[in-house]
């Protein structure tokens, strides 16, 4: 099996570059709050280090990393959204920004927004590097 490379080196890296700047803006909105960053493993965690790299220090020092697995594939087949992994966090009234490399189909994204929404978060942002053409 082959695949097509739909997106080279600068086209990644003006996109983590936007996503560094919509979480820094959506950061400056909630001045005094910490921000929890809930990276989607293993996808996320390359996208979580590139957007850490971009945020100034004093936003750094405001947020609370966390990672959640979740899988939808199962044989490679897209099956089920099962919760693998759950963080040991209490997310009321938090503000939680999601990150992940891919969404695909938004099912897995969906279920996870379900779920934060029973959580009790104040707000979820989510951010993927890449998505579905």
């Amino acid at each position: 099996m082959s695949y097509k490379v739909q997106y080279d080196k600068d086209q990644v890296n003006v996109a983590i570059h936007k996503i560094s700047f919509s979480i820094n803006t959506l950061m400056s909105h909630f001045e005094n709050q910490d921000i929890v960053f809930l990276t989607i493993i293993e996808g996320g965690a390359y996208l979580t280090g590139k957007v850490m790299d971009l945020l100034p220090d004093q936003y750094k020092r405001r947020i609370i990393n966390k990672s959640i697995k979740i899988s939808s594939y199962h044989e490679n087949k897209q099956g089920q959204i099962k919760f693998d992994y759950i963080p040991n966090i209490d997310l009321k009234d938090r503000i939680v920004v999601v990150l992940d490399d891919f969404c695909d189909s938004g099912h897995t994204i969906n279920k996870l927004n379900q779920y934060l929404k029973e959580c009790g978060v104040q707000s979820s942002h989510f951010f993927t590097l890449l998505g579905r053409k």
